[in-house]
C-alpha cells in the first residue's frame, strides 16, 4: 500500500470517470501538489460539520445531499438535493483494492486526520437520509473528494 497521493476508477474502469468521477487516498487530499483548484480546498471537520447543522442535522442531513437520479439503488430515501451537493453513490476501494457500494453508497474524504492510520470521511446511503461521520476508515481506502471554496 501507498503512502502518496493516489486515486483511480471503480473497476478499474475509466468510463466510471464520466458518472463519479476517480475515487481518491486520503494521501492525495493532502498531497502538496493540490487536489482542488486554486482557491478552492478539501473540507476539513469544521466545514463538514457546519454543512450537517446547516441542512438540519444528521438525520435528514444526508438525504437534502443525495442526487435524484436513477444512479441510486431503489428507493434512495428522502433525496431531495435541496442543498445542490448533488451526492452520487460513487461507492469505495478498499484497501485490499477490493470496490464496493456503488450504487449503493457515496463516501467523502475530510482534509481532519483522525490518527496515524485512520482519517475522518462523510457517508450517505441508498435506504436512508443520514449523513454518517466515519473516523475508522483508513487513509488507503479510496473515497470521493469534493472540493470548497476558500
Amino acid at each position: 500500500m501507498t503512502e502518496v497521493g493516489a486515486f483511480c476508477w471503480y473497476d478499474n474502469d475509466q468510463l466510471s470517470n464520466a458518472k463519479y468521477g476517480a475515487l481518491y487516498n486520503w494521501f492525495a487530499v493532502n498531497d502538496n501538489r493540490g487536489l482542488c483548484p486554486a482557491g478552492w480546498r478539501v473540507p476539513n471537520e469544521t466545514d463538514w460539520v457546519t454543512l450537517k447543522s446547516y441542512l438540519g442535522g444528521y438525520l435528514v442531513s444526508g438525504g437534502k445531499m443525495k442526487s435524484v437520479s436513477s444512479l441510486w439503488s431503489s428507493p434512495n430515501a428522502d433525496a431531495t438535493n435541496i442543498s445542490g451537493f448533488s451526492a452520487l453513490p460513487a461507492g469505495c476501494r478498499k484497501s485490499s483494492c477490493e470496490f464496493l457500494y456503488k450504487g449503493d453508497s457515496g463516501f467523502w474524504w475530510s482534509s481532519t486526520e483522525f490518527s496515524g492510520t485512520f482519517s475522518h470521511s462523510r457517508q450517505v446511503e441508498w435506504d436512508e437520509a443520514e449523513l454518517i461521520h466515519y473516523y475508522s476508515y483508513e487513509k488507503h481506502h479510496g473515497f470521493s473528494v469534493r472540493c470548497v471554496r476558500e
